[in-house]
């Protein structure tokens, strides 16, 4: 299984990580592509297995140079999952859910209300469009998801994944949390 992980932002970070070692674990091959122009994280030369990817600087005038990157690259890897994450994201993996039919299209949405309250009502439409136009959507609360079912009338194939973390690496350590809580 070919899993491609899409964002509209950098890859950078511990979730990215997490992600990528607990899909490599299964067995999958991972992509991870991002819309910006950013550097490959420092975390990803230890897993040389990951193909990473630009697609353009981030403009929204080279968006469909984008998709027919996108697309091109889907159907020549062989993905089987295409997972987007955020806004612009969202809106490009939507369009190339037409070109290739073979891939499984899943959006995560981590907001509730954030485009309702700073969007137009065309950015409200694109939202609902591009959660319509997933496969799949992952909500990363059962509060996003409740807002999609009642205000978005979205029903289908929601389901919540909570953003995971190590937490082996946090330590109980009683004095430092109070010396924390104190500042």
């Amino acid at each position: 299984m070919h899993i491609c992980y899409f964002t509209s932002s950098s890859v950078n970070g511990n979730y990215f990580q997490y992600l990528v070692n607990g899909l490599i674990a299964t067995g999958a091959r991972v992509s991870l592509i991002t819309l910006s122009s950013v550097d490959p994280p420092k975390w990803l030369d230890k897993n040389s297995s990951v193909t990473f990817l630009n697609l353009c600087n981030g403009n929204r005038i080279a968006y469909p140079l984008a998709i027919l990157r996108l697309a091109r690259y889907l159907r020549n890897e062989k993905v089987t999952v295409l997972h987007s994450n955020l806004f612009d994201a969202g809106l490009i993996a939507g369009v190339c859910r037409s070109f290739c039919r073979s891939v499984v299209f899943a959006y995560t949405r981590h907001h509730s209300d954030l485009v309702h309250l700073l969007g137009t009502r065309f950015h409200v439409a694109l939202d609902r469009w591009m959660a319509r136009r997933s496969h799949h959507l992952i909500a990363v609360s059962e509060a996003v998801k409740t807002f999609m079912v009642e205000r978005d009338q979205i029903e289908s194939n929601i389901d919540v994944v909570y953003l995971g973390f190590d937490f082996d690496k946090f330590t109980k350590n009683p004095e430092l949390r109070n010396e924390i809580r104190n500042e």
